[in-house]
């Protein structure tokens, strides 16, 4: 299979923590989303599908996986061409009935945001996901 893209995923004091993310989920939906990102990973270009860019920041996106629980991966484009960083792992709810959603952990669009400046200034924050 062709790779058109390239994901890194951030480390925090040197903790891989989508990887950390991902093996807490349960096996079904951690195979979900391995699969969704070896299929975007051949991709030329991302579906509103499973992918949409969050308002109110620059380089800032996630990853849609729905089902009972709303899974995302949040993340943004670089360091580099064709790459995506992942940045945090999250779950999203309460969207209905005139609620706003609200994610899980609470500051996850905060804490992203602050993760990406920091994985574009500077590199060595992130690894290459090797799925």
């Amino acid at each position: 299979m062709d790779t058109c893209w390239t994901f890194r995923v951030f480390k925090d004091a040197g903790v891989n923590v989508i990887e950390e993310w991902l093996t807490s989920l349960p096996a079904g939906i951690e195979a979900r989303i391995r699969a969704l990102l070896l299929h975007m990973a051949s991709e030329q270009t991302w579906s509103g599908q499973y992918f949409k860019k969050l308002k109110g920041y620059d380089n800032l996106y996630e990853i849609r996986i729905t089902g009972k629980v709303q899974y995302r991966l949040l993340g943004c484009y670089g360091p580099g061409r064709r790459v995506f960083s992942l940045l945090l792992g999250a779950t999203k709810g309460g969207a209905s009935r005139g609620k706003s959603a609200t994610y899980d952990p609470p500051n996850a669009l905060e804490l992203a945001d602050m993760r990406s400046k920091i994985a574009l200034k500077n590199g060595r924050y992130t690894d290459e996901y090797d799925g």
